[in-house]
């Protein structure tokens, strides 16, 4: 996704050309970049601009968000603010926009599923904790360094080179997949590292490099099967009699002298590698003559996504990349044989992705124009698209004409509740910030509650979402008996002062409402 970096990407075509393909976009540089580097403002317009604000009008900001968000997560609107007090209002506006997007992806995503963020330093401590509390800190699995550049640039006077990107990796649950198979570096005969070329720093006759490895076992033991003699040494050995006695018919097992122990040969060439880590250093950043290139700005290697798709899924699996930007995860999730789906919003990214995939796989059928973004017109590979198998996120016709027709608070009547409550939820006991509670019946609607002062209370986003069409005596045994119930004699003090005007209240002495909301009883 954006890292947050403030910077304008500029498209790699021209002005000329952009109009003439109708690829043109009203989106103007910041200031600061205006005046730094007018001459390229002239020759070029933005692809994109990775800068948010919290300003109205700005289409990556949206204030509802952050209620949204606190409906779902209650714990995510604190986490926001915090980052807008330490960091910037920037960098708030930046994880609002992340945050309702990462809720949708972990919604969505496969049991076995994994999750791969890529980001960079300036926005990557503060995604740690919105990403913890979207999916879990139990379903945190690495925290990956992929060294971009290998060799060292620049001068150091002022610091270390900012070299390395981070990648996130979560999973949806205990049980995910994992191709460990996949993780393993092979070795590159032409170019090994130090410490390898020290240990196979042997040559046979054909040139091969070589180790020797000691095969006896680590302890001796008399009574062991695999205690007897071999090449005049009698001792507990690792193998087996038979196993030993082909190794050194085959050449495999040799003795440097007479009564030496025997060692058996490990050719290089012969090892799959080395078992990959979390710091990755064996991937480059594309450089301008790559054959890869296509000229989008924020193009990542082929081999980066093929190992992250084959370390976490499986033939015939589903890839989702909801910033595809020039399709490189579509294309690495095709060549490896498995489902895709890529989204982008830019006209850039359009055009990047038609050019692409066709030009990649030929045989593949693209539909769109490459010239333009016509209304209707979308790419995507003509095939089944895997369905939905879950609820139904939008609520049904019937509820949403219930929910149309009923009683719109205002803010003074949700303030003057926020008062009386002292600020307190009045399901957990927790007080909570005005702005994450909710207008919640005691009596439920569905059991033909009022819509009225005396029947509203305020709740957090949990307890709300708990309590549903329940009753608040079920409420209160539910958030008891999982230990959420955290201040009972503050609810049951706030409920006696209340208690007045509900009796005084005509609406709530119907018959069969009033003996539906009682004190919480041991």
């Amino acid at each position: 996704p954006p890292f947050n970096s403030g910077r304008a990407y500029l498209n790699p075509i021209g002005l000329a050309e952009q109009e003439e393909r109708g690829l043109l976009q009203d989106i103007r540089l910041p200031a600061p970049m205006e005046r730094r580097e007018p001459q390229v403002f002239q020759e070029r317009l933005v692809g994109f601009v990775d800068v948010f604000t919290m300003e109205p009008g700005d289409p990556n900001w949206k204030v509802e968000w952050i209620e949204e968000i606190g409906q779902v997560i209650p714990a995510l609107p604190p986490i926001l603010e915090g980052a807008g007090r330490a960091h910037s209002p920037s960098m708030q506006g930046y994880l609002t926009f992340m945050a309702v997007r990462l809720v949708e992806m972990q919604r969505i995503l496969k049991p076995t599923g994994s999750t791969y963020l890529h980001c960079d330093d300036t926005s990557g401590h503060y995604l740690k904790a919105v990403m913890d509390s979207v999916f879990g800190r139990e379903q945190f699995r690495n925290e990956i360094t992929w060294q971009r550049v290998v060799t060292r640039k620049g001068n150091l006077a002022r610091g270390l080179a900012r070299d390395a990107d981070t990648i996130f990796r979560y999973s949806k649950s205990a049980e995910f997949v994992w191709n460990m198979n996949t993780v393993t570096i092979p070795y590159d005969l032409e170019n090994l590292d130090e410490k390898t070329a020290r240990q196979y720093s042997r040559r046979d006759g054909d040139g091969r490099l070589y180790q020797l490895v000691s095969i006896d076992a680590p302890k001796q033991n008399p009574n062991s099967k695999s205690h007897y003699e071999l090449m005049g040494v009698t001792r507990t050995w690792r193998w087996g009699k038979e196993r030993m006695a082909e190794a050194v018919e085959s050449g495999r097992v040799v003795q440097s002298r007479p009564g030496a122990v025997p060692r058996q040969i490990l050719y290089l060439d012969e090892q799959e590698g080395k078992t990959l880590n979390n710091v990755w250093v064996d991937i480059p950043a594309l450089h301008s003559q790559s054959k890869e290139r296509t000229g989008y700005p924020t193009q990542k290697p082929l081999a980066l996504l093929n190992r992250i798709i084959e370390a976490s899924s499986n033939p015939g699996d589903v890839v989702l990349d909801p910033f595809c930007g020039c399709a490189t995860a579509c294309v690495a999730a095709e060549q490896l044989e498995r489902r895709w789906i890529g989204m982008d919003m830019g006209a850039e990214a359009y055009r990047q992705v038609v050019k692409r995939l066709r030009g990649t796989f030929p045989e593949m059928e693209v539909e769109g124009a490459a010239a333009g973004l016509p209304d209707g017109k979308r790419v995507h590979r003509v095939a089944e698209l895997p369905g939905q198998t879950d609820e139904p996120i939008r609520p049904a016709p019937e509820r949403e004409a219930a929910a149309a027709s009923r009683r719109q608070w205002t803010i003074e009547e949700r303030r003057d509740l926020y008062g009386r409550q002292e600020g307190y939820c009045l399901g957990c006991g927790v007080r909570t910030d005005l702005r994450l509670m909710h207008v919640d019946h005691v009596v439920p609607d569905s059991k033909k509650g009022p819509d009225v002062m005396a029947n509203a209370q305020l709740l957090c986003g949990h307890c709300n979402d708990r309590k549903g069409v329940k009753t608040m005596p079920e409420l209160w045994r539910m958030t008891r008996d999982k230990g959420l119930l955290v201040n009972q004699r503050q609810v049951e003090l706030l409920y006696r002062e209340r208690d007045a005007e509900r009796m005084a209240d005509d609406a709530m002495m119907r018959p069969g409402i009033r003996e539906l909301w009682q004190l919480p009883q041991e």
